[in-house]
């Protein structure tokens, strides 16, 4: 028998949920999802799944992409075949503190009512059928837009490099900094544009890298919500400026406010970070 997940009072097969979905066609692969090591398991009205591989050290911001994508494309087929959708909104909570490193996360996401989808979905992301964080996303309908298959992509995980040095990112990490970006098309969702899930991400790793530096092992990024205001454009010269602000710090947490900048001044997402001490490294560090 599939073991059972339990959140809240809710009870979840993985395996059932799988069995009731269509499985991606080739084209249903873009980029920037594949260069966060992230796919699609499959689809049905209203719901999906994907999977993430793992990384040495990771946290939310990993889970970002795989957030937008499960969510985005249980919307989507609620829609209607080739229909898309913009992510107006997205929060990720941690509910288990640190995630295990080097092991594959799977998202499954679910509409809040099947039959009337309304924009507004759910996730519940697993590691090891154990349940790591979970989220809320809202989305706004487009029109048929077709995603063409593209060619191998080696992710961030695969190629061990983290997301600062994979988006580019560079700078000294203090509390307040701006950092630049380049908004490659490589960067893009299918309407080509900054994928949703690559802004939380940036905003994730900037947040526990203003906090801890180089060594965001150290810290445990407990909540990121971003909120989508304007598209940003993609292409070799487009240029995005990361802007990393703490707006409060307390004995054992630290809240951090991101904003992605287009080049003509245009705020096009705001994310909001909890970081607090990773306990499962402290216990490391406090052991030798």
């Amino acid at each position: 028998m599939e073991e059972t997940v339990r959140l809240g009072f809710c009870g979840f097969d993985p395996g059932a949920f799988l069995s009731e979905l269509r499985p991606p066609a080739p084209n249903d692969l873009i980029d920037a999802e594949l260069r966060l090591g992230t796919r699609p398991l499959g689809s049905a009205p209203g719901r999906a799944a994907g999977r993430t591989e793992g990384v040495p050290r990771p946290h939310l911001g990993w889970l970002s992409m795989l957030a937008d994508l499960v969510m985005g494309t249980a919307y989507a087929a609620a829609l209607g075949e080739g229909r898309t959708s913009l992510t107006l909104s997205m929060r990720i909570d941690s509910v288990r503190g640190a995630l295990r490193p080097d092991v594959p996360i799977e998202g499954y996401a679910l509409a809040e009512d099947p039959d009337d989808p309304g924009g507004v979905l759910h996730c519940l992301m697993l590691q090891g059928r154990q349940p790591v964080a979970t989220g809320v996303g809202r989305f706004l309908p487009l029109g048929t837009r077709a995603r063409s298959a593209p060619a191998e992509v080696v992710s961030f995980q695969r190629r061990g490099v983290d997301l600062a040095t994979g988006f580019g990112l560079s700078g000294d990490w203090a509390p307040d900094i701006d950092v630049d970006l380049r908004a490659e098309g490589v960067l893009a969702n299918p309407s080509g544009v900054v994928h949703g899930g690559v802004q939380a991400a940036i905003a994730a790793e900037a947040i526990i890298r203003s906090v801890a530096g180089v060594d965001a092992s150290m810290c445990l990024l407990t909540d990121l919500s971003t909120r989508f205001l304007a598209p940003a454009p993609t292409g070799p010269e487009e240029r995005l400026v990361v802007r990393v602000r703490r707006i409060h710090t307390g004995r054992s947490l630290r809240t951090v406010r991101v904003e992605l900048v287009r080049g003509d001044g245009v705020v096009v997402s705001v994310s909001e970070g909890t970081v607090g001490r990773n306990p499962v490294m402290d216990s490391l560090v406090n052991s030798h």
